[in-house]
């Protein structure tokens, strides 16, 4: 059909075509010229509504972007219908109304963020959902987050490395089995592990979900990471409206560490592009859920060198360990003071004060076992200032 320009309003049945020439049946009254548009659709039609007042309803399928035609041919008393050619013609595109166009295709890749409770422990917000234009956009109806992360409670043993990997290797050696299809973290980086050959050589996939091939040592180790998805629902034309710009979500997922989010956007046409977002590149080459609260030991007055300086603590539940450190009222002089917390009668970790000091260094929690409900906690002073003991101490383990 011609829509506009020279010939406008003809319409003709195609009887072939190739790819850059269309026949029809018969020639057109008025022939096109380079001033002319035209439009192709279905040759069959199909009956929609009839009636003898206006407005008169119909049913259509809802196919959001698609064009119809609708073809209205007056009848006289006896049922006799016009002829098409003088009846009025006229296209409609489903769930246009007025300036506002429907969604013509899938979303587009979104921009998120991904962020840490700062009041809730093992919580995840969600929010600023946005996108660089918000074309397709008005009938979404949910998100679909895709989280890859290492459990630090239950999830398997960190996996060493065979010899170290360079940058533009395509495969390595491991110290365990790594099934294929799996998902590591070694470093900073995000690899996908295939088959491994006869010579214990793992074929990877290297610098997925944004992140980029590095060079890794012989201490460095292989995180499996698990998977975890999350659908969140949206109201349509919620996109660009005053309301989006406030959206949060609360997701819970304690004690993990989050190496890479994935998010993709649904409409009335289908799923929508993926963007990625790496969090590798941090302190903890990853996101931290943790879970919240603290363990405390409480030493009052002067040190001095002895095992269990202050009562054990018993473990409520399974637990990961943020960081641990000290602080003195009255910092020790001539040496420093030395901690040492077992775990069920075992050295767990050392924390460390420099002479004159009323805080210790701060000892990184992951990588540190796991606590699990029943666990028994203890505290030694295994060093003193030799001037000055040092007084009144405090450690924490922020969890």
């Amino acid at each position: 059909r011609i829509t506009r320009g020279t010939g406008a309003g003809q319409e003709r049945t195609i009887r072939t075509n190739d790819g850059t020439t269309i026949t029809i049946d018969q020639p057109w009254l008025t022939a096109p010229d380079a001033s002319s548009f035209f439009a192709i659709s279905e040759s069959s039609w199909r009956s929609g509504a009839k009636g003898s007042t206006s407005p008169i309803p119909m049913t259509v399928p809802e196919r959001l972007g698609a064009t119809v035609q609708l073809s209205a041919r007056a009848a006289n008393v006896a049922d006799s219908e016009a002829e098409y050619a003088l009846s009025p013609l006229t296209r409609w595109t489903i769930g246009q109304s007025g300036g506002l166009a429907a969604d013509a295709d899938t979303p587009p890749a979104p921009l998120f963020g991904v962020a840490v409770s700062p009041a809730r422990g093992g919580v995840l917000d969600l929010s600023a959902v946005a996108f660089a234009d918000l074309a397709n956009t008005r009938s979404i109806t949910s998100g679909t987050f895709r989280f890859h992360y290492f459990d630090e409670v239950n999830g398997p043993a960190p996996i060493a490395l065979g010899a170290a990997v360079a940058e533009n290797s395509g495969s390595a050696q491991f110290g365990g089995a790594v099934t294929a299809g799996t998902l590591l973290q070694i470093d900073q980086e995000i690899v996908l592990a295939g088959t491994t050959d006869g010579g214990g050589n793992t074929i990877l996939q290297r610098g997925l979900h944004s992140t980029t091939p590095a060079g890794h040592t012989l201490t460095a180790v292989a995180y499996p990471l698990k998977e975890k998805v999350a659908i969140v629902p949206f109201v349509k034309n919620f996109f660009g409206s005053p309301s989006s710009g406030d959206w949060k979500y609360s997701l819970e997922l304690s004690c993990v560490r989050i190496a890479s989010a994935e998010l993709y956007l649904t409409n009335a046409l289908g799923d929508g592009a993926i963007s990625v977002l790496a969090l590798t590149n941090t302190i903890d080459s990853g996101l931290r859920t943790l879970g919240g609260g603290q363990f405390s030991f409480q030493i009052s007055g002067y040190l001095a060198i002895q095992t269990g300086a202050a009562p054990d603590i018993i473990v409520d539940a399974d637990r990961c360990v943020r960081d641990v450190y000290a602080v003195l009222r009255t910092p020790s002089a001539g040496a420093g003071v030395t901690l040492q917390i077992n775990l069920n009668g075992l050295p767990y970790t050392t924390v460390q004060f420099d002479p004159g000091a009323i805080t210790s260094g701060v000892i990184n929690g992951f990588g540190l076992p796991s606590l699990h409900a029943g666990d028994q906690l203890s505290l030694d002073v295994a060093g003193v200032g030799t001037t000055n003991p040092g007084s009144d101490l405090t450690l924490i383990m922020r969890l």
